[in-house]
């Protein structure tokens, strides 16, 4: 069986109105989309909500983001007006704060006549001066608290009450399902899970936007990329002095000195890993794995019930969460996460095939693959393993679906990017196998800095979807050969 045909340079993966993802077909492709070239913006059929916000909404002096919340868009107004942008703030005058009142048709909500539901959808739309929409946008993908696309067009605008419970539920069953250190001394139930639309101390290189957000809301932010256990005696020191070695050692270290630990669990899943014995707070992207079609976002935060800060976070947080998660995207939401267990096993086992096969070229002399990134291979294997989940009837963990590949050269790396007969975009987690250069689009404007924490330019990053495990195998051979050539073909210039 083949692999699904990528689509063309910039329309939507998967083939459908509310896909997360976007292909980037080359690798030129993914360095225009960091550099903004207008030649692969303009071949997008996806866009920001911002565009059709602001030709609804703005003058032509202006720009606006909506919101679905109130406190979203008090947050975006102040974002705007903060003393850190120095000359690029806004003027508190210069900005608006409106309601838009929409009367929607809810298919969801049918009486017992044939009439649909018609209530009114207030958002919150904020207008600032035109030149201003870039800072705006900072804070939009910063937060990720604007208005999904089926908001936007107003699908299944309600009914989706039931949908956010049976996820809480469903993600409560997942953490107490076959835990590491049974029996804990409470459980976590569907209360202690809160749904976001969206998706300090850092140890461990992070997602790139988590380190962003500290920087720019907290007080400070101590940063310790490497995750080693070198930075865990300098964070050790750090904290006696300012009063993944592995978690069990950064528990310790919160128990010691009294800080929440926070873990975001999102690569490694529900499925595979149980870190409530050393987390205080569960945080999760149910955009990623837990969907798995990259058709709808949203985000997770869980407290664990067992934590001595348990009771100060559960007040805190019911007093100020408000359910922005829109109805549509938690109908389609838990829909897409019914099958994740079975999802989850089959990319474990593609994931460990393609690895496998990877991680052998490493030490062949002929092949330009330098490093594989993945648990099973990393040199912290046992730190992941002490988490692992015990196998049950119905799973057995594995090590997740995403790994990195690293080159000798850019040449090389292109060749590999190039040829691989996969979707190609941003996102991970996804029914469909997808490859991104991640430092050409994540930090092609910071490449020196990222490469101070060992992210080099010749890295590829792969998330494996549902496809067949044998076509993916045989085209990574392929592929991998494309970029050996470039190394062939080296030796025979410099001989010439």
């Amino acid at each position: 069986m083949s692999l699904p045909a990528p689509p063309p340079l910039g329309h939507p993966v998967p083939n459908t109105r509310h896909a997360v993802s976007v292909q980037m077909s080359t690798w030129q492709d993914m360095c225009g989309m960091a550099l903004g070239e207008a030649r692969v913006k303009d071949a997008q059929q996806i866009g920001y909500l911002a565009n059709a916000c602001i030709k609804r909404f703005a003058s032509r002096s202006e720009s606006c983001l909506l919101f679905p919340a109130h406190s979203s868009a008090s947050a975006c107004k102040a974002f705007l007006t903060s003393s850190q942008h120095g000359d690029c703030a806004v003027a508190p005058e210069a900005i608006l704060l409106r309601i838009i009142k929409l009367d929607v048709d809810d298919p969801c909500m049918l009486g017992s006549g044939d009439k649909e539901y018609t209530f009114v959808l207030h958002l919150y739309a904020v207008f600032f001066p035109k030149e201003s929409l870039q800072l705006a946008m900072i804070f939009w993908r910063l937060t990720g608290t604007g208005i999904s696309s089926r908001l936007a067009e107003r699908s299944h605008p309600g009914g989706g009450a039931l949908a956010h419970d049976k996820i809480c539920q469903r993600i409560a069953d997942l953490l107490e399902r076959s835990p590491v250190d049974p029996p804990r001394r409470a459980l976590v139930t569907k209360s202690d899970v809160y749904l976001y639309h969206t998706q300090s101390i850092v140890f461990g290189f992070p997602y790139e936007l988590t380190l962003k957000i500290l920087e720019t809301y907290g007080p400070s932010c101590k940063f310790f990329g490497f995750g080693t256990n070198e930075e865990l005696n300098q964070l050790e020191a750090y904290l006696e002095t300012e009063a993944n070695e592995n978690l069990d050692r950064i528990r310790r270290l919160a128990d010691r000195y009294g800080f929440v630990v926070v873990v975001d669990e999102t690569i490694g899943s529900f499925t595979n890993v149980d870190v409530l014995g050393v987390a205080d707070v569960l945080i999760t992207s149910l955009t990623k794995s837990f969907s798995g079609y990259a058709d709808v976002i949203g985000g997770s935060v869980v407290l664990n019930c067992s934590s001595s800060f348990y009771s100060v976070l559960k007040t805190s947080l019911d007093v100020s969460y408000h359910n922005d998660l829109y109805g549509g995207d938690a109908i389609q939401l838990e829909f897409n996460s019914r099958d994740f267990l079975s999802r989850a096993a089959q990319i474990n086992t593609t994931a460990s095939h393609l690895v496998d096969f990877s991680h052998t070229l490493v030490f062949d002399p002929t092949s330009t693959v330098t490093a594989v990134y993945y648990p099973k291979v990393c040199w912290s294997v046992n730190n992941y393993r002490a988490h692992m989940r015990p196998p049950t009837k119905e799973f057995t963990a594995g090590y997740g679906g995403l790994f990195t590949l690293e080159f000798e050269t850019v040449e090389a790396t292109t060749a590999f990017f190039n040829a691989i007969d996969v979707h190609k975009g941003s996102s991970l987690g996804a029914n469909l196998t997808l490859a991104q250069p991640y430092v050409q689009t994540v930090f092609q404007k910071e490449k020196a800095w990222a490469a101070r924490y060992g992210l080099k330019e010749t890295i590829v990053r792969i998330s494996v979807g549902l496809e067949d495990m044998e076509p993916l195998l045989e085209s990574f051979k392929v592929t991998v050969q494309k970029a050996d050539e470039t190394k062939l073909k080296s030796r025979y210039q410099c001989m010439l």
